[in-house]
């Protein structure tokens, strides 16, 4: 009977100090930890968005490179191959001047001197020959000079089917690293689009969905719980009965 009156005072003392309108409700006290809960999904969410963001472009820069390694070595294909055709073309141009340069030297070498020309100048030869001579001499610079023109002409055209060639092997170089480019920009827009999607999932569920609290601050056990005060008591027997009739449980006293 005297416990039941201890806490009947004691409920009272409570009821006064701590009036249960003072408490918040229980959407009130579940909104802070919801609210944080969602804070922390949201940058969690952020931070695999992040995460994977970074993933993709990771990806992407590996497939760059590889396009840049090809346009790389593909520009030293290039060049090593233009130089082999200007040396092989320098090369046939010298040995065209070479060949003719020995012809010349050739035939002023053979020609007559000294007392070996004295007969000739008597006879009259010599001016025949010098006719012959200038003749051939003719007819080999006209063929000299068609051979250079065609040589010419022929290099001309391996400078353009080269040049052609090369052209053709960037342009396919450009066109694949412009479809890279075309790819990553929907890579990056289904990325948006997919994370966009999934935060309103997210959200439609969870205005639908029950989100469990860390402390359960509503539960029946814990709504009128002041730990603070009942430290205030001594003795364990009676902060289990205060605690007893707090919950509305029966006691053993009453």
């Amino acid at each position: 009977m005297f416990s039941v009156c201890l806490f009947g005072s004691l409920r009272d003392f409570l009821g006064r100090k701590y009036p249960p309108e003072s408490f918040p409700s229980d959407g009130e006290a579940q909104q802070p930890a919801a609210s944080h809960r969602a804070l922390i999904q949201r940058a969690d969410s952020a931070n695999r968005r992040a995460d994977q963001r970074a993933q993709l472009k990771h990806a992407q820069e590996h497939r760059r490179q590889a396009v840049a390694r090809e346009r790389s070595a593909l520009a030293d294909l290039h060049r090593i191959m233009r130089e082999a055709i200007r040396l092989r073309q320098s090369e046939e141009r010298r040995h065209l001047r070479d060949a003719r340069n020995e012809c010349r030297d050739a035939v002023w070498a053979d020609r007559p001197t000294g007392l070996a020309a004295f007969p000739g100048r008597v006879t009259g030869i010599p001016h025949l020959q010098e006719k012959l001579h200038r003749y051939r001499d003719r007819q080999e610079t006209r063929a000299y000079l068609e051979y250079r023109r065609q040589l010419h002409e022929r290099h001309r055209t391996e400078q353009k089917e080269f040049q052609l060639r090369l052209s053709i092997q960037a342009r396919g170089i450009e066109r694949r690293r412009a479809t890279l480019d075309r790819i990553e920009r929907r890579e990056l827009a289904a990325f948006e689009s997919d994370n966009q999607r999934l935060a309103l999932q997210r959200e439609r569920g969870d205005e639908g969905a029950h989100i469990p609290s860390v402390q359960q601050p509503g539960s029946k056990q814990n709504e009128n719980a002041v730990p603070d005060v009942l430290a205030a008591f001594d003795g364990g027997g009676q902060r289990r009965a205060l605690g007893a009739v707090i919950a509305g449980q029966p006691t053993a006293g009453a």
